[in-house]
């Protein structure tokens, strides 16, 4: 046994991690989550059913304050269970890194019919990129050698099809397995192949069972992917992880440390007639996880992480950026766990844009003259946007970008691959079997292979979508759902609105002043020219079905494909209906708003916070000077006279935002300046932190800098 054992030892060495700090782990892996069995034990106590209450269970992690929760296996044991556990995850915005799941491995039939569940379930749970599968053995003290090396073999069979599937198999352990001086625990340490099959250290179970903690985690450097850190003390389970403990966690951090770990923190409470309750479990995971924090993830030295995170405000990371409200200040807290005001900007791209008077694109013939590659022009273009105290990459930025280990938010588009446009105004039959696979495909497209990328914050479903009348057309949506021809999905969608609201063919009639006696003239209606005060309630009361269709579709393709990353919503385009609010609240994760006025919209922002309990951005707004030398006739806002007053204007904008408590952020438009002689929309104005021959407004961007770094500052005060 010794020998094998210095030789997984070797083995491990060889695949190793790089060496970290604890308090900078989280940049490359280290976070947090909750097991939900502590609340299973709960509502068992209170002779509830978990599966049951497992809505309310999940509410209460995000809560306690954490985004990431471990669940059980089991969960995708149905496509009806798996799509309740998802849309619960969604809903209440939470990550799934681990499962838990346990069986016979060490008995042939056993082992096949383990073998065969785990992946049969595994397979409903592939969207989940990267998940790891906690899994303990059937517990017995005394398997034989061959017993042994049977379930050693089955781990690795187990551990190459989860590596098919992008998964990681890790091993748990209760006591049996530290019985005998750990006999079957280091069997599996040596038996088992690293790079198949790594280990979930319950150092709880460890220590009760008479083995030294720190023993098991030397055993198994370089191979722990997850650590349940459990509330127990001299054998009693405590209240809380911090009220004593039995393992001592600030010698445990700085060894799992020196383990090469760097992976998932798991809390598991757990409760027992001998506990003393004093707090609800609410209370004690949120105070649990306080301790967490503290001993795990000291205070860093920095004021800045990898992600441009302000380290001052910190929170438990999920491994991903997620929403947060911290004493009254809403944040994104970035995958380290530090506090992040998303200070980003549009369109940073080496091709600039193109300008069709001329035929070719003029920033795009400088940029390949002086760097020669998109990739070199991007290093040079995400240094700029740190120095002048930027840390986002905004909508329409270049795919050379993403790659700058810098944050970044993506537009996907969604309602305009199935037929809108942001520019002429068109609105896509939401209804439409069409408008949802077209959706689900470009999701898949663009979203699935960034499911596991932490630099990347989430995602814009569309742009500047026409909610109603405004300047690319004066119809509501009921008119040009009403326009659709009788078969049309989105037609009929009205019909059946018209009628569960109405009653009958008759009563819709009525109210809308026109003379129609059948449901198939109602189909055959097109439009009304005498709108009644009827006709627009009804236009009010469609459009909230309307935006709930197209927010619920666009969700759930984003999470299908992704279940990590945010959504960012449609950017409204400086206005936004109480009714579309109202719908995309259960939808979003955070509500993006686009304006161009001399000061931000805080009534409107505080109200879209106020309707949905979400924070906001304000993803596009800028400032075009007359200084420039463009023509500046095309394109939002009005031109202020100088280079210095849009440096004003700027940090008169951005601090007006810093003080609103909702406020996550803001982006500006844009990087690089418009052509004179227009873009395809003709569009010329001086947007840009650069011009087109790619030399920076020099008093702009020290303003910029100035003002972009002690933004947090004023976020928090």
């Amino acid at each position: 046994m010794r020998t094998i054992f210095g030789a997984t030892l070797l083995i491990a060495a060889l695949v190793l991690p790089p060496s970290c700090c604890i308090a900078e782990a989280s940049t490359s892996g280290l976070r947090v989550a909750t097991q939900i069995y502590g609340w299973n034990v709960e509502w068992s106590r209170q002779g509830k059913n978990p599966d049951q209450q497992l809505p309310q269970t999940l509410a209460e992690a995000r809560k306690a304050g954490f985004a990431a929760v471990e669940g059980w296996l089991n969960a995708f044991s149905s496509d009806e269970r798996a799509t309740r556990f998802r849309e619960l995850l969604w809903r209440n915005g939470l990550v799934l890194p681990s499962v838990y799941h346990g069986g016979n491995l060490h008995q042939t039939d056993a082992a096949q019919r383990t073998i065969t569940t785990v992946l049969e379930w595994a397979d409903r749970a592939r969207d989940f990129p990267g998940l790891m599968i906690n899994f303990n053995c059937a517990a017995d003290e005394n398997k034989s050698d061959a017993a042994l090396r049977l379930q050693a073999q089955n781990l690795n069979r187990l551990g190459v099809e989860l590596q098919k599937r992008g998964m990681r198999l890790v091993i748990h352990n209760h006591t049996p397995e530290m019985a005998h001086n750990a006999r079957e625990f280091r069997a599996m340490v040596a038996m088992t192949d690293p790079k198949l099959v790594g280990f979930c250290l319950d150092l709880h179970w460890v220590k009760r069972a008479g083995q030294d903690p720190f023993e098991m985690i030397r055993l198994t450097s370089g191979r722990i992917g997850s650590v349940h850190l459990r509330n127990g003390n001299d054998g009693v389970w405590t209240e809380w992880l911090g009220e004593g403990n039995d393992i001592d966690h600030e010698k445990v951090a700085p060894a799992l440390k020196r383990a090469g770990f760097n992976g998932l923190l798991i809390l598991e409470l757990a409760y027992e007639q001998k506990t003393a309750r004093t707090k609800t479990l609410l209370e004690n995971e949120t105070r649990s996880r306080q301790y967490i924090e503290n001993v795990f993830f000291p205070v860093p030295s920095s004021p800045r992480d990898a992600f441009g995170g302000w380290t001052k405000v910190r929170h438990t990371p999920s491994g991903f950026f997620f929403p947060q409200e911290i004493s009254g200040r809403w944040w994104l807290i970035d995958p380290a766990g530090n506090a992040f005001f998303s200070k980003g900007v549009n369109h940073a791209t080496f091709k600039g844009d193109f300008a069709p008077k001329l035929g070719y694109s003029p920033y795009a013939r400088v940029t390949k003259k002086k760097y020669g590659t998109a990739e070199k022009w991007a290093v040079e273009a995400a240094g700029r946007l740190r120095r002048w105290g930027f840390n986002t990459i905004g909508s329409w930025s270049g795919p050379e970008t993403f790659t700058q280990q810098m944050p970044y938010t993506l537009m996907l588009n969604l309602g305009a691959s199935a037929g809108a446009s942001w520019l002429k105004g068109t609105f896509p039959d939401v209804f439409s079997p069409e408008f949802r696979s077209k959706v689900e495909a470009r999701a898949r497209t663009l979203c699935s292979s960034r499911a596991s990328d932490p630099f990347l914050i989430g995602y814009f479903t569309d742009n500047e979508l026409r909610w109603g009348p405004d300047w690319r057309s004066r119809k509501s949506l009921l008119e040009d759902y009403l326009a659709l021809p009788p078969d049309a999905p989105g037609k009929k969608a009205l019909i059946e609105f018209l009628i569960k609201k109405h009653g009958k063919v008759e009563r819709v009639s009525d109210v809308w002043g026109i003379s129609v006696s059948d449901l198939d003239s109602l189909l055959k209606l097109q439009q009304v020219s005498n709108k009644t005060a009827g006709f627009r309630e009804d236009e009010t009361d469609f459009l909230k079905t309307i935006a709930e269709k197209y927010f619920s579709v666009c969700n759930r393709a984003i999470r299908l494909a992704d279940p990590n990353h945010l959504n960012l919503g449609c950017r409204f385009a400086g206005y936004a209906y109480k009714e579309i609010i109202e719908a995309c609240a259960s939808h979003v994760d955070v509500v993006s708003f686009n304006s161009y006025g001399s000061l931000p919209p805080e009534q409107k922002l505080n109200e879209i916070h106020s309707i949905t309990g979400r924070p906001v951005m304000l993803t596009e707004f800028s400032f075009k000077a007359m200084d420039s030398g463009l023509p500046n006739t095309k394109g939002a806002a009005r031109p202020v006279p100088t280079q210095k007053h849009r440096a004003d204007g700027f940090q008169r904008y951005v601090e007006a935002l810093a003080d609103i408590p909702a406020v996550v952020g803001y982006h500006w438009f844009e990087y690089t300046d418009e052509p004179a002689s227009g873009r395809f929309d003709g569009e010329n104005s001086n947007y840009g932190l650069v011009d087109i021959n790619d030399k920076p407004w020099r008093i702009l961007v020290e303003r910029m800098t100035v003002v972009n770094k002690a933004i947090e500052s004023r976020h928090a005060d």
